[in-house]
């Protein structure tokens, strides 16, 4: 029996209290910008046909793909249930996908597979091993995707490239990574201009505005490293079909792993969702494409959910420039050099 995919009230309470008591959000009473009423809310829009289709319609195609890439917003509780939902969708239909984590970088795969094999691991023991509860992710909204492959036993794959590695890129270029691994990875290959335009100006807004000289270009870089490696994860779990668990901008087909997956294996079969927020007063699912125009649609599906109130990202920003100005000013060193 193929388990529900609605999210319904009381799973939309229980995710609402995992975010305002996990991760800190501002709340209006419910903690949604956008209340379950919308329209859009929990309808899942195939962009290729413009069209509503029903959840069987979604897993269907998912079921018969090599590849599913859903794509989240990390800190969003709607999305983790819907992922479970999905991956526990396909199991029971008979499917065993290996399931990769951009949350764990690649160098955590030998804890994984160490702590595996000398047992039957908790989630909360895997997180320990891989320093995933320290890393920054909210752990506790993606503790049941974790308990869920185990209890399966499902692969669980570290998909990210390690973050030493990316740091280094962002400081010193691409001449940083081995030439030969930069090839392998398929990153010999430049962007289509439009991408690498587009993916400048996300790195410039996610920096809220400060991203001096060619700074936006290496982190446009270090983005693709992260796509490639998650990408040769997934193309090394071969013959078993992979679920990759990653936020929706890795998931795109016009500039992320997709187009990694495409180029290297070109016969398999991709399915990208993108689990996305409605907007107060947007009920057109037109106006969440979000194309580059050249450029194939980013997603196969959108699955709508509502919004979070969050705080604004960039003046905690801002406020930490400033706390990096006083600490310099106070130290001696020039704070000068440091963003406006």
């Amino acid at each position: 029996m193929t388990r529900p995919l609605r999210l319904g009230a009381a799973k939309l309470a229980t995710c609402c209290a995992l975010v305002m008591t996990m991760a800190g959000c501002a709340t209006n009473g419910s903690g949604l910008a956008t209340p379950p009423e919308h329209p859009l809310n929990d309808r899942i829009w195939d962009t290729r046909s413009g069209e509503f289709v029903s959840q069987d319609q979604l897993l269907d195609e998912a079921a018969a793909a090599d590849h599913v890439l859903l794509g989240e917003v990390h800190v969003n509780p709607y999305h983790h249930a819907a992922q479970e939902a999905v991956l526990a969708a396909l199991v029971a239909r008979g499917r065993r996908p290996a399931v990769v984590f951009e949350m764990i970088e690649r160098d955590q795969q030998p804890a994984i597979d160490a702590l595996r094999s000398a047992g039957e691991p908790t989630a909360d023991e895997l997180a320990e091993a891989t320093s995933f509860a320290d890393s920054g992710w909210d752990w506790p909204l993606y503790r049941p995707l974790v308990a869920l492959a185990l209890e399966h036993e499902l692969a669980i794959l570290a998909g990210n490239a390690p973050l030493d590695e990316t740091r280094t890129l962002v400081k010193e270029g691409v001449d940083s990574i081995e030439p030969a691994r930069w090839r392998a990875l398929g990153l010999d290959r430049p962007l289509a201009p439009a991408a690498q335009a587009a993916l400048v100006e996300i790195m410039v807004q996610s920096h809220c505005g400060h991203a001096p000289g060619d700074y936006a270009e290496r982190l446009v870089e270090a983005q693709r490293l992260r796509d490639a490696t998650m990408t040769d994860v997934m193309l090394g779990a071969a013959p078993a079909p992979t679920v990759l668990i990653t936020g929706s901008g890795h998931a795109r087909r016009d500039f992320g792993v997709p187009l990694y997956l495409q180029e290297r294996a070109p016969g398999a079969r991709l399915l990208t969702l993108r689990l996305v927020e409605i907007a107060p007063g947007a009920i057109d699912p037109m106006d969440y494409r979000d194309t580059i125009e050249g450029l194939p649609g980013p997603f196969d599906y959108l699955w709508f959910t509502p919004a979070l109130e969050r705080p604004d990202p960039c003046e905690e920003f801002r406020k930490g420039l400033e706390r990096m100005r006083q600490q310099a000013t106070d130290s001696g060193e020039n704070a000068t050099a440091l963003p406006k």
